[in-house]
């Protein structure tokens, strides 16, 4: 079975019981029980960002006994094969964003902080200049203000705070290297933003597909 799990940064478990090496199949003797002995993963990428446990994301492969939750299984035997860079997770914040910001700038169409922001974090994440990341970072500082602004609203209803929300986080997300440990924790909080849209359900499987598209180029 294949799957997606996070790692430490020196490629240890959560816990830091089990050194990981790339393409080495790690057993575990032990009853397995969801949430407790054994290897976990998820089979699906947008379910694996509810599940982090590390800095590092990577692609994985289960065999021996495996149980399966709602959004993560547990595996007897795995191996980590193939890091995804965090470049994906940040290109991925971006899209969830970029897909509910209308709702905001409808009931603000005159604040175009939340918009500026994901531009320079489209901008930056193409060209990672010091130039760019300071633009970035004023032009993310400008998005949360806007949150706040937003948030003193006494009108404030969920789907346009969720796109306000959403375009925050993409920003701080696209703003993250490799000492940011909360990006991972932008992109998922971006992907729930973008789907606490109307759309729903329909909105996490168009999520799904896209992150395995970006994967799929990303990884390669």
């Amino acid at each position: 079975m294949k799957g997606y799990r996070f790692v430490t940064g020196d490629l240890k478990s959560e816990h830091g019981y089990i050194q990981w090496v790339i393409g080495k199949w790690q057993k575990c003797e032990g009853r397995l029980t969801l949430c407790g002995c054994g290897f976990h993963a998820s089979q699906k990428p947008i379910d694996s960002l509810n599940n982090i446990f590390g800095v590092r994301w990577f692609m994985c492969e289960a065999r021996g006994e495996i149980l399966k939750g709602e959004d993560k299984f547990c595996a007897s035997e795995m191996r980590i094969i193939k890091e995804i860079p965090n470049k994906v997770i940040q290109q991925f914040a971006i899209d969830c964003a970029w897909r509910v910001l209308h709702i905001f700038e409808k009931k603000y169409p005159t604040d175009k902080r939340p918009r500026q922001a994901l531009e320079a974090a489209k901008t930056y994440l193409e060209f990672p200049t010091e130039e760019n990341r300071e633009k970035l970072a004023a032009a993310r500082d400008a998005a949360r203000d806007a949150a706040r602004d937003a948030a003193r609203d006494a009108a404030r209803d969920a789907a346009w705070a969720a796109a306000r929300d959403a375009a925050w986080a993409a920003a701080r997300d696209a703003a993250g290297d490799a000492a940011w440990d909360a990006a991972r924790d932008a992109a998922r909080d971006a992907a729930w933003a973008a789907a606490w849209d109307a759309a729903g359900a329909a909105e996490r499987k168009w999520q799904n597909r896209h992150l395995l598209n970006l994967i799929r180029k990303g990884a390669n």
